[in-house]
């Protein structure tokens, strides 16, 4: 499911399932974008309390705001035993998460094993199979089937 587009960016609901949230980030996690997303993202994320994956690979800037929503974000599915992963941010936007240290409050993930092995740690033996990260995670847009 897609979110329309706000302002300077996008956000996308690509899955749901009964265990996880995946969601994509396109474009610039800014002020604007924030502002009209921050209802959607909360919906989607902190208020279903699924450990969530947040594909940032399309992200070319990331202000201080949108890394407040992240938190807060993550802050919520943590107070209900749920987590958030961050996965494949573009080196610009990683050198800025690592920076203000939100890696040490958010995990950092890079492909689809290395996000397996965070979920896998945080949803237990109960969380679906390794399939459905690989179709999730890395895919460009939604309409590019899993193999």
């Amino acid at each position: 499911m897609s979110v329309a587009p706000h302002g300077s960016g996008e956000f996308t609901v690509v899955e749901t399932n009964d265990h996880r949230t995946f969601v994509r980030f396109a474009g610039s996690l800014d002020v604007v974008m924030v502002n009209r997303i921050t209802l959607d993202f909360t919906r989607h994320v902190a208020m279903h309390r699924r450990s969530t994956v947040v594909d940032l690979s399309g992200v070319d800037f990331l202000a201080s705001i949108g890394m407040g929503l992240l938190i807060a974000n993550a802050r919520a599915l943590k107070r209900h035993g749920a987590t958030m992963i961050l996965v494949d941010p573009q080196a610009a936007v990683e050198r800025a998460l690592r920076h203000a240290g939100i890696d040490e409050v958010i995990p950092i993930a890079h492909g689809p094993a290395e996000v397996e092995a965070l979920l896998a740690g945080s949803c237990g033996p109960s969380a679906p199979a390794k399939s459905s990260v690989d179709a999730v995670v890395g895919r460009p847009d939604d309409t590019q089937a899993a193999p």
